[in-house]
Formats: C-alpha cells, structure tokens, sequence
C-alpha cells in the first residue's frame, strides 16, 4: 500500500470567474446584463433531427424524454427564469442521450439539463460547459460514500487500511455506485488494497445492514452512505455517537445545467442570474412559490458548478476501462501494457485536477 494515503474528496467548486463571490455579488454583476425580460414561448414538439423555430431572442432548451412519457414538468421553470430576466426558453425533449448531444453539436440547443454521464460526453464532444447543478431536496438523499468505525476502531484511514488480516470489513453489495464502484476505485484502489487478502473477512451487504453489524462488534469497518448514517444516529442515538468516519468519498454528479460555450456573453449571463436567484431572491410568496416549481423537478435551489463536478464520474470510467483492459485476453502484453499506461497517466491528470478538501471526520 501506498505510504501516502489517498483522502482527498472533490467538493463542488464555485463557477469560474465568480468563485468566491457571494449571492448578493452574482446577483449584482449578472443583473447589469443588457438583456431584459421576454415572454415565454410554448413548448416545441418532440424532436431528434430537424431546427427549432427560434426568434433572436429565444435560448432553445434541451432534455431527454421518451416522446408522450410522463415525469417532471420543466416549463413552468422556464417560464419562471423568463419572469426573472432569462431570455425566453424554448423546450425540446430528445428520446436518446445522443439525439440531445448532437443538438448541441450543431447548435440546435443552447442550454440543457442533462445526467452527468450524458454532461460528461457533452463537454467532451459537444462544445458544451457546465454551469449549474441540482441538488438533493432531503438530507436523508444518499450522495457520498463512508467508510465508518466504532469506538473501539482503528484511530486513524491508515490503521484500517494497514492489510494485516487484522480486521473485518462489511462491504456493499447490489447496484448502488456509493457501496461499491465509489469505494472500489477512491478508497482501495487508489490506496493498493485488495479487500478480500487484506481484510480478516470481507462480506457484501447494504448500507443499513452494516451500521448494524458494526454497531453489535460483528465488523471493525463498515462501507455506508452519508444518508444510511444519518438515519441510523437519528434512529439509534446512543449507538451512532459510538460510530466515526474514517474516510468520506466524492459525491457522485446529479443532474446537471449545461450550455454551449459559445453562447452570447450577454444572454449568458442574463440565464445565470436567473438560475440562481430563482427560489432566493424577491419577496417572500415569490419565493415560495419558485421553490414549489423546482420541488415538482426534483430538486433543490440550482448549485454553482463547473466541468469538474463531473470529474469522479470520468474518473470511475477510466478505472472502469483499465480492468477492463487488465482482463482482456485477447491483447498482446505489449499492447495491454501499453493501454494501461494510457489509462493510468490519464487518471494522474484527472486526480492533478482535484481540488484539495481533509477527510475523515468523526459523528
């Protein structure tokens, strides 16, 4: 193992030029943008291919849903950032993740909300920046991976990592990425631990089933989620104070706010301020109610966020790609030598682009 143990986390950064401004200050700069408010148009019908009818002044918004599917409503949001100063928002929706990315391509959308996959190819193939995320609507939401100990655990990340077949470990199991894919590449790969030969025992199971075999001594280190935690000292007081966390993963990307990079400075910034003062700024029903509007599409108040929100993500998939490549039976040595060696440089740059944050901090 590493002598030097991997702990850092990425945290959401503020969004480029206005990084450490406050709201108040955004509001302010982005309020002096020459482009006033416009009415809103209707809705476009579903399209894959074919323009969008558009005036000067119309910003053309995509996103991705099956044609006549049901799900959040986005046009009363639109709406709402027009009345805000925004630029009136034409909505098309995209039945696949390549039809949307394509409409960016040939600026045949402007702006988007797209999963962070999706996000990740469209500023990587499409021209496009990210500049807003959604956030969770209830503490209780799951967004990072833990590692957690009791009382009686090890003091320190590199106590529990040390591979003496000292400890027992409850790990994650089923589909959820923050027990399994997040932990896998941020916690034991970055750090040369195979869990299964450094460990006592190593069995999979959830998050919920962990704190409560940690709690009962059955384990020394369980994986858990931030909110399987949280629920689990609100249900279990006396147990959960006994509980520390030793190491705390990167969030995982929601969904995000996209927009093309050659977008107009001006009709930019007139979006931006809108985005982030929707559900914070004006009087108190103003508010409430823009709340209530972005409550129906799932999520909080909009976050600052730039492309290297996504970075986990891209990170994942580039570990994902070099087992994948380890496994390959068909390559020659020289050529899977040479393709992990790729992938791991390209790795290296991803980790250089990390900001820096201290993990491991006790409940």
């Amino acid at each position: 193992m590493n002598a030097r143990l991997v702990t850092r986390a990425r945290r959401r950064p503020a969004c480029g030029a206005v990084r450490a401004m406050t709201l108040a200050a955004l509001v302010s700069l982005c309020a002096a943008a020459p482009v006033g408010a416009q009415a809103p148009v209707q809705p476009s019908a579903t399209t894959d291919a074919a323009p969008l009818a558009q005036d000067p002044g119309t910003l053309r918004f995509g996103r991705i849903a099956a044609p006549d599917a049901g799900g959040p409503a986005w046009r009363p949001l639109l709406d709402g950032l027009a009345t805000r100063g925004a630029p009136a928002l034409e909505e098309a929706t995209f039945a696949s993740a390549d039809a949307v990315l394509e409409a960016i391509r040939f600026d045949r959308v402007d702006v988007a909300v797209l999963p962070a996959a999706v996000a990740s190819d469209a500023v990587a193939r499409a021209g496009a920046a990210v500049f807003a995320a959604t956030t969770p609507l209830s503490r209780a939401e799951d967004t990072r991976s833990l590692l957690v100990t009791g009382k009686d655990g090890p003091a320190t990340l590199a106590d529990a990592l040390r591979c003496d077949k000292s400890l027992r470990i409850a790990m994650g199991t089923g589909d959820n990425p923050l027990m399994t894919t997040v932990p896998g590449y941020f916690l034991f790969a970055r750090n040369q631990v195979a869990p299964r030969t450094c460990f006592r025992s190593a069995e999979g199971n959830r998050a919920s089933r962990n704190l409560d075999d940690l709690a009962a001594d059955k384990v020394d280190l369980a994986l858990a989620t931030d909110g399987t935690l949280r629920s689990f000292v609100a249900a279990n007081p006396v147990d959960g104070t006994a509980l520390r966390v030793l190491w705390q993963g990167p969030a995982l990307p929601p969904d995000v706010l996209v927009w093309r990079t050659d977008l107009d400075p001006a009709r930019r910034n007139a979006l931006f301020h809108a985005v982030f003062t929707f559900g914070r700024a004006g009087q108190p029903e103003q508010v409430s109610d823009a709340r209530t509007v972005l409550t129906a599409i799932g999520t909080g108040q909009f976050a600052l966020a730039t492309d290297t929100i996504l970075l986990p993500l891209q990170q994942i998939e580039l570990f994902r790609r070099q087992r994948q490549v380890a496994d390959d039976d068909t390559l020659s040595d020289g050529e899977r030598q040479r393709r992990t060696t790729e992938l791991a440089e390209r790795l290296l740059q991803l980790q250089a682009l990390e900001p820096e944050e201290a993990t491991g901090t006790s409940h």
